[in-house]
């Protein structure tokens, strides 16, 4: 009778052991899958960060290229206005030449 007592003691121990062991693989199954679970969410932050700053660099490149085409469009109407000017100011030389000839044979 004592044999099968402390058997059923050993028993009993074995279960509360086990259940424990159940019981803390349980606990740490949990934080691994709350770990698990906090590094997705930072991953899927750092993703959606990523995607926000390739964005506002694609903004950034495409203003960029606006005033690269901006200053590209002011350079051609500068040279026009200049070439506009010398144009006019070689027809002025010429007007002037004229008069002058024009006032030395009337002479």
């Amino acid at each position: 009778a004592e044999e099968i007592k402390g058997l059923l003691l050993q028993e009993e121990a074995t279960k509360a052991t086990a259940a424990e062991i159940k019981d803390d693989k349980e606990e740490e199954t949990n934080k691994g899958a709350e770990e698990i679970k906090g590094l997705l969410l930072q991953e899927e932050a750092t993703k959606a960060t990523a995607a926000e700053i390739k964005e506002e660099t694609n903004k950034g490149a495409e203003e960029i290229k606006g005033l690269l085409l901006q200053e590209e469009a002011t350079k051609a109407t500068a040279a026009e206005i200049k070439d506009d000017k010398e144009e006019e100011t070689n027809k002025g030389a010429e007007e002037i030449k004229g008069l002058l000839l024009q006032e030395e044979a009337t002479k």
